[in-house]
């Protein structure tokens, strides 16, 4: 983040999610949707972004669910091991 700001970081962090998703697969996404105003750069697939996506897509919106609930259980964990 210090090096490339929070948009770009987050932008990185994507790419390499999805790739790493495709990988991990074997096979390519149809598409890409992104909950934003910005397609992530270096993504080969085609690519949406969808401002607030989350209302708009029951894709991003279950997605969102699932990184919050993860979110929120590793913090739970990160304070007790470390209060």
């Amino acid at each position: 983040i210090d090096r490339l700001n929070i948009l770009w970081a987050s932008m990185e962090a994507m790419r390499r999610a999805v790739e790493a998703l495709a990988a991990a697969l074997g096979a390519a996404p149809d598409a890409v949707l992104v909950d934003g105003n910005r397609v992530i750069p270096g993504v080969a697939w085609a690519q949406e972004a969808l401002v607030g996506g989350d209302a708009r897509s029951g894709s991003i919106a279950a997605a969102s669910v699932v990184a919050q609930t993860t979110r929120d259980a590793d913090m739970e964990a990160l304070g007790a091991a470390f209060p």
